[in-house]
């Protein structure tokens, strides 16, 4: 590759040049990887090598078969939900070469999942104490990265909390919390204000109202 001037001289001097440049054509492109398995919220660097190594242009553009899944930029390799991938490198004269992505879901128990209250006194009311979750200092989104379900939350006792992980996490994870029971002494109690004398013993029954 190069370039040259060829020149035309007449007899009596005349003269006309022409500038020739000659290129390599790149004949092929390769990976260092034809597939690739990883989990998801990752990333990896894919490096392209065009042939030959004289090849005037080595310019290269980079694509993703599905985006929702995982993109490249200048062979980064980013994932984001499981699935599959194929990954192409084209070369400005159309030669190319892929690697096919397999996205794996992540386990919602490599997350840090914690609850905000974990201590209630029964009042009624059922109790749904909110959800944190965080991996690899990430917020983790309740109804895009995880699902809950409560049980056991409205009588004293001990409640639980079902995580389970949705998108790219899998998996569950069960937390529980505690309701104490309410103190009688915040109950109203009442009994019959009056009662007729009958010569035996009078045991009215009272009646105990909780919450109002």
């Amino acid at each position: 590759p190069g370039t040259a001037s060829i020149t035309a001289t007449t007899s009596n001097g005349k003269s006309a040049r022409c500038t020739v440049t000659v290129t390599v054509a790149a004949t092929g492109v390769t990976l260092n990887r034809s597939s690739y398995s990883l989990q998801a919220g990752n990333s990896f660097l894919l490096t392209a090598t065009v042939s030959p190594s004289n090849a005037t242009d080595k310019a290269v553009t980079w694509s993703s078969s599905n985006t929702a899944v995982a993109s490249v930029s200048a062979g980064r390799v980013y994932t984001y939900t499981p699935g599959t991938a194929t990954i192409t490198v084209r070369t400005s004269n159309g030669k190319t070469a892929r690697c096919v992505v397999t996205v794996n879901p992540v386990s919602i128990s490599s997350a840090n999942v914690y609850l905000e209250q974990t201590s209630y006194t029964y009042d009624g009311s059922a109790k749904k104490p909110h959800v944190v979750a965080t991996r690899n200092g990430r917020q983790l989104s309740e109804g895009s990265d995880f699902t809950v379900a409560y049980a056991n939350n409205g009588d004293a006792g001990t409640g639980s909390v079902v995580i389970t992980g949705k998108g790219m996490f899998t998996g569950s994870r069960t937390l529980t919390f505690r309701i104490a029971p309410a103190n009688v002494s915040s109950c109203k109690v009442s009994v019959l204000a009056a009662t007729t004398y009958t010569g035996s013993a009078n045991t009215p029954s009272p009646t105990v109202q909780f919450g109002g």
